[in-house]
């Protein structure tokens, strides 16, 4: 245990130190009349108490090849999910064509990160080492319409059946709608509201987010789910505030009731920041108010290039 700390805690440190000052480790690349962007970045984790504490989970690679002004290819691909049964083989997460229909309005299709995904930042975003938990499914094989007007955003998509590797037949099962609803009130305040329906399950969420100043950041948001062997209701609330551009102190606290299993989590940690967000070490402390889980200390050390 106290290697497996002393590591992530060392490499954290080199990653910050030596690639925090750069924005991009793999250049852009002109391949005729188009471009292609590469980014990624790797994650390991240490988790107190699991049955594997350390484990590196995510290498993901996440590229953009622009065709034309208004036609590109989306991928993001992980290629390492370590100890994670049933998913093991579930590398492709998105391979999306993007249409621009015009400055406001864009089509979308392929294997898409559908409406549903946007409730919580993306993983190479999150502050937490975990996530908030939320009985939603996030990508699938879909048609995708996005759009503004004024300061009103829309994301619409009908899809296979979600939640399943990409290339398994039960993306075929079964037809699913999301949709997803945003308001902005100036450039501090947004509320949004997200749905999911299919004939299995059907989910409803709320959610905001709040910067009353530049150094804080709140949001949140609450889940209702029901359907066949499903009854979930549950909410979580976040704050960040970076007390320094490299430092980073926040709060958790999330719960949830599964059936007859209530579950409350409160969550504090600290984040130390590289540069532009490329190296990051996130430690966590998970005290459970209700449940049947131990408290535990969390890890995670995160590097994007």
């Amino acid at each position: 245990m106290k290697k497996s700390v002393v590591f992530v805690v060392f490499l954290a440190m080199f990653v910050i130190g030596v690639w925090g000052d750069e924005t991009s480790l793999i250049p852009e690349m002109k391949l005729g009349s188009t471009t292609l962007n590469v980014r990624g970045f790797v994650t390991g984790f240490y988790i107190e108490k699991a049955k594997k504490e350390t484990i590196w989970k995510d290498f993901w690679l996440l590229s953009k090849w622009q065709l034309n002004e208004g036609l590109s290819l989306d991928g993001e691909f992980n290629l390492a999910y370590d100890d994670q049964e049933g998913i093991e083989d579930n590398w492709l997460r998105v391979l999306r064509l993007s249409y621009r229909l015009s400055d406001n309005w864009k089509l979308n299709l392929g294997r898409l990160p559908l409406s549903t995904i946007y409730i919580t930042p993306p993983p190479y975003l999150i502050e937490t080492v975990n996530y908030p938990k939320k009985p939603v499914n996030i990508y699938g094989w879909a048609v995708q319409l996005a759009g503004k007007f004024g300061d009103w955003s829309i994301k619409t998509d009908i899809s296979g059946r979600s939640g399943v590797a990409f290339d398994q037949r039960e993306n075929l099962d079964q037809a699913e709608w999301s949709g997803r609803l945003t308001r902005n009130f100036g450039t501090r305040f947004m509320l949004g509201v997200t749905s999911q329906l299919s004939e299995r399950n059907q989910m409803v969420s709320l959610d905001y987010w709040w910067k009353p100043v530049d150094k804080l950041a709140i949001r949140g948001a609450w889940f209702r789910a029901i359907g066949e062997d499903l009854d979930w209701v549950g909410a979580y609330s976040f704050a960040a505030y970076r007390l320094k551009p490299w430092l980073e102190f926040h709060t958790q606290i999330e719960g949830r009731t599964v059936g007859h299993n209530r579950e409350v989590i409160s969550t504090n940690g600290i984040r130390l920041i590289g540069g532009k967000g490329q190296g990051c070490l996130t430690i966590d402390y998970e005290s459970v108010l209700d449940g049947e889980q131990d408290n535990r200390l969390l890890a995670r050390v995160r590097v994007r290039f």
